[in-house]
């Protein structure tokens, strides 16, 4: 395998083409985030994004490799981005230290790695589920498909919908707005209960929201309860996966109202509309997730770590910890342990 590295700015249209052609061949990278538009919106932002093409012994591209240099010999996944990992067809299966190396790395952290590859294994830290909808039928086939307890959930969304519009007036859902106060709404409530994301961020969201293509676009959709804004989501889709990504709420109106599951409802009735057959709901173990999910999607935390005395205590780490997790009466016996050693009193 031959490995160049590019900056993500440099990514000429031809380069465009052949990526678009891998993911068109392989449905694991169905993801807004593996998409070329994805990366080149924060190369636009900043110098740092690279892209690492890799072509086999005829010179053929086979692949590309996209990262944040965060310091020389020291590369992490992009950042906001809820999917990482090699695009490539699902046939090959490269060396992950070759990479890392052929990109001037000793070390790559990610935590949003699609588990799928046998070759990124032994690099895992965490795994964790990306919950999703699966509306390929349909809204009301998902409906019958949901679970007992998603069933529930959904009648109490209902009931949240009734109240709403009793007490603040008709729910009214805006696919994709174009009104910039809406999406400074979005970023004020969200600096609120996590603070404010960083300029370059700003910067990149605002190019994704920009982008209108049938294999990728921003949606920016706002709901209405009367003339209340309760609701603001940002995503970003693919032709077949709409990501769920910055959700938020109006702060002043009270949590009976549901607001989030009411956006998270629409956008699910809307989804077919725009051709997409899932709504990724992203990692995270929120209850709402699990009780609404058709399916789900894994992904890792971890580090690919080059072989060199610098990276030992790393690799070491991580080697005791995988070994751990791969034995369950030692790995419960270790969650035992710290459990008992967090709720000792100190000794002075």
């Amino acid at each position: 395998m031959q490995i160049s590295v590019i900056n993500a700015k440099e990514l000429t249209s031809d380069l465009v083409g052949i990526w678009e052609n891998i993911q068109s061949v392989n449905p694991a990278l169905n993801s807004p985030f593996f998409r070329p538009e994805f990366t080149r919106a924060l190369a636009a932002t900043a110098d740092n994004i690279f892209v690492a093409i890799l072509r086999d012994d005829c010179d053929s591209v086979t692949g590309f490799f996209p990262f944040e240099l965060v310091r020389p010999g020291f590369g992490r996944n992009l950042e906001m981005c809820d999917y990482q990992g090699v695009i490539a067809p699902s046939s090959f299966s490269p060396d992950p230290v070759e990479i890392i190396r052929g990109c001037g790395l000793r070390v790559w952290e990610f935590d949003h790695l699609l588990v799928g590859s046998p070759a990124f294994v032994p690099f895992q830290l965490h795994t964790a589920d990306s919950p999703f909808l699966d509306l390929a039928a349909g809204y009301e086939a998902y409906i019958a498909a949901l679970s007992d307890d998603g069933k529930r959930q959904l009648t109490k969304v209902n009931t949240s919908a009734r109240k709403v519009e009793r007490e603040l007036g008709p729910l009214r859902f805006i696919l994709n707005t174009p009104d910039a106060q809406v999406m400074a709404k979005m970023h004020e409530w969200r600096a609120g209960k996590y603070g404010p994301l960083p300029p370059r961020s700003h910067a990149a969201l605002e190019i994704i929201r920009a982008a209108a293509g049938d294999d990728f676009a921003g949606l920016l959709s706002a709901l209405y309860a009367g003339d209340t804004l309760i609701a603001v989501h940002f995503g970003v889709r693919s032709r077949a996966v709409w990501h769920w990504w910055f959700p938020t709420y109006n702060p002043d109106l009270p949590s009976r109202y549901a607001p989030g599951m009411l956006m998270l409802q629409h956008m699910a009735r809307s989804a077919p509309s725009l051709g997409a057959r899932i709504i990724d709901l992203g990692k995270g173990e929120a209850d709402y997730k699990e009780k609404f999910r058709i399916g789900k999607f894994t992904v890792a935390t971890g580090s690919v770590d080059a072989p060199t005395l610098g990276n030992l205590p790393r690799i070491v780490r991580r080697n005791g910890l995988n070994f751990i997790r791969h034995r369950p009466a030692l790995h419960n016996f270790v969650r035992k342990a710290k459990g008992i050693f967090k709720s000792s009193p100190t000794v002075d």
